[in-house]
């Protein structure tokens, strides 16, 4: 009987949620235990009833002081640190230890506990998931790449960039990462639908009879919309009649969908934006029903939202600053721009070029199932399985 702790955010559904949930059907033997590393009053995901303990951060500090906006994000952070370092001494007071402690969304305030982990720990396995190496400050990632120093293994995606840039600004070794990533529900659930067409999508989200481009896939200001936009906007007499821009914003900021819902305004499209939650079914629909996927965002690790597009065979443009060699070995499968002034002359040649997307890369993308990935985290979590690929 294997025991593992997932040190994270418990409130998130689509990664945490669904990696306990496949993993405990899949050995209902596991033990699991949840160290919730955020200071939050959120609900816990769905997935949490599959957890025998769940430890929150607590408020360590007056209550006045979390009031004051420049000491609130400070002391919160400190919150998870001494809530950390509580947990883990009640651990080692019961004589309670994990075969694998699993970070998830890498954060200084837990990461610098890695002394006092090991006396609980038999392995550690960090789980980068891109914004959180990818997008802190310079001070900030030199203390990082310390502590990982310090931790057995390193989630490693199959996307080479991304194992590249934890090379080069944390310094991870060769011997540290483990070839194994996050399985997308969304694509377990595209595989079980490949009988919809593009048109039945299109019919039951009432987007019948529309040319569908879509933008980004969070409300993050990083998703570029705006730019992607004012590209459209240039070419606006040039794209099909029935163009419609559809806009998945469900989680995010919500300034961004504001300045998104202006925008379009100004420029006259017509547009829908998916700001609210949907279920597995909508967002196949949602995936399906892309004539176009536009994909421009500052940085990307896993790549999960792309491949399901390329799964559905929509024609995609993709920022050439996000390579992904792992999806280009089967040949290009997208229309690449380097800068935002020449998006629109990319898009047009897009329009008239169509899907790029071939069988063996469809078939390949179902790789990222968690039918497909599930295993290897089982195998992990048991101690059956630690080589770095």
């Amino acid at each position: 009987m294997s025991r593992f702790l997932v040190v994270g955010n418990l409130a998130d559904e689509k990664w945490i949620g669904n990696l306990i949930k496949r993993v405990k059907h899949a050995d209902p033997t596991l033990i699991i235990d949840c160290f919730w590393s955020k200071l939050t009053t959120e609900q816990p995901c769905s997935a949490s009833k599959y957890c025998d303990l769940i430890v929150h951060t607590k408020s360590h500090f007056p209550s006045f002081l979390y009031k004051i906006p420049r000491l609130r994000i400070h002391i919160k952070e400190r919150d998870v640190t001494l809530s950390f370092k509580e947990f883990i001494q009640d651990r080692i007071s019961e004589n309670k230890h994990y075969d694998v402690v699993n970070y998830h969304y890498l954060s200084n305030e837990t990461l610098k506990c890695w002394s006092l982990i090991r006396k609980i720990a038999k392995k550690t396995l960090l789980t980068p998931w891109g914004s959180d190496v990818l997008r802190r400050s310079k001070r900030y990632s030199r203390l990082m790449r310390e502590y990982i120093s310090h931790y057995d293994y390193v989630c490693s995606s199959d996307n080479p960039r991304f194992k590249k840039e934890l090379i080069d600004k944390l310094a991870v070794k060769e011997s540290q990462f483990v070839d194994l990533d996050f399985g997308s529900e969304s694509i377990d659930r595209l595989m079980e639908n490949v009988h919809v067409s593009r048109d039945e999508a299109k019919e039951a989200l009432g987007l019948a009879g529309k040319f569908i481009v879509t933008v980004g896939y969070n409300a993050h200001e990083e998703q570029h919309h705006i730019e992607v936009v004012e590209a459209l906007a240039r070419i606006k007499d040039r794209l099909p009649h029935n163009t419609m821009l559809v806009f998945p914003m469900t989680y995010g900021g919500k300034l961004q969908i504001e300045r998104v819902r202006q925008k379009m305004e100004q420029e006259g499209f017509e547009y829908k934006i998916y700001d609210q939650y949907l279920s597995y079914q909508d967002i196949v629909y949602l995936r399906k029903c892309a004539d176009m996927f536009v994909h421009a965002q500052t940085t990307d690790s896993n790549s999960a939202s792309l491949a399901e597009y390329l799964f559905c065979r929509s024609t995609v443009i993709n920022a050439a600053w996000l390579k992904y060699e792992h999806f280009e070995q089967f040949g290009m499968p997208y229309y690449t721009f380097s800068d935002f002034s020449e998006l629109s002359k990319i898009l047009e040649k897009a329009i008239k070029g169509g899907s790029l997307v071939n069988d063996n890369l469809v078939h390949y993308i179902e790789q990222y199932s968690w039918t497909y990935k599930t295993p290897k985290w089982v195998a992990l979590f048991t101690g059956n399985n630690t080589s770095n690929q």
